[in-house]
């Protein structure tokens, strides 16, 4: 009689787990006009949200397949800025991508859990970016005839342009048949034929700067920017120690455009020489910091 009692109280129990949707253990599968996803939440939202994530992975693991082997490079003058492994930068468009206009194809709660099942339109979602990246490449800034202004605007623009393609290919994997855009190309060009020179009154300091900017840029005897970089000392000495402040005065150039920046730097210690170079040093090192956050 208990076995029975028993028997009867698991088969209940069996039958009392919840009937969890075909639809939402069998997503449909995605077509040429939908994507689906499906998910699950303790509320509405966060259902819905699972459901959106899940369509977002399925798309990451389409660009795996896609972009397996294939590099992104962007290359500004044949030395620095590489951009690596395109597949990851636009896995990381797709982590800062809202769906446009998803539907909510079905939901359902069972207990204390919701159910969601989500299609979003491919051709929808592709278009809007498209008009996303027309709208973002019309606010690109202008060019001017001072170079370092325009050096300056475009490394911004080739950043924006960087991020507009990963988008660009987003929309492609979207709707393979969605409408080529052709990304301005001169933002390109002004950063790969700015050239530099550096001029100061002191050697280290000029090899110094030399040093940083042809990490990117390429050194002429004809410049379109000048970097002028002289550089004042005055040593005491105070207790036995010698005392070194330094005034750096750097100048950018162009045809058209001068900017000018101050720093000052101090250093100490017992050889006056060393002073001199440690309080140097510290302001070549200010003026790099300067030339790498403009250019």
């Amino acid at each position: 009689m208990r076995y029975l009692i028993f028997l009867a109280l698991l088969i209940l129990g069996c039958s009392s787990k919840p009937d969890i949707p075909k639809w939402y253990l069998n997503t449909p599968k995605d077509n040429s006009l939908y994507l689906y996803g499906s998910g699950e939440g303790y509320d509405r939202n966060e259902a819905i949200n699972s459901a959106l994530s899940f369509i977002a992975s399925k798309l990451k693991v389409k660009i795996s397949s896609t972009f397996q082997s294939e590099k992104s490079y962007i290359d500004y003058n044949g030395k620095e800025d590489v951009y690596k492994n395109m597949s990851q930068n636009i896995k990381s468009t797709i982590d800062n991508f809202t769906f446009y206009n998803y539907k909510i194809d079905k939901i359902k709660k069972i207990d204390d859990k919701y159910y969601a099942l989500i299609k979003i339109n491919r051709q929808t979602n592709a278009q809007k970016i498209i008009q996303d990246i027309k709208n973002s490449l019309k606010n690109l800034p202008a060019l001017t005839n001072s170079a370092i202004e325009n050096l300056k605007n475009a490394k911004k623009a080739q950043k924006t342009i960087i991020k507009l393609k990963n988008r660009y290919k987003l929309a492609k994997i979207l709707n393979p048949q969605i409408q080529n855009i052709n990304f301005p190309k001169k933002y390109e060009k002004i950063i790969r034929n700015t050239t530099f020179n550096v001029y100061s009154n002191s050697t280290f300091l000029k090899n110094y700067l030399l040093n940083t900017i042809s990490k990117k840029y390429t050194i002429s005897n004809s410049p379109k920017i000048k970097v002028i970089a002289n550089i004042y000392l005055k040593t005491k000495k105070i207790v036995g120690e010698y005392l070194t402040n330094a005034k750096l005065n750097l100048l950018l150039k162009d045809k058209t455009t001068q900017k000018e920046y101050f720093f000052e730097c101090a250093a100490s210690s017992f050889n006056p020489e060393l002073s001199k170079k440690i309080a140097i040093k510290k302001c070549a090192d200010k003026a790099k910091k300067l030339l790498n956050t403009l250019f």
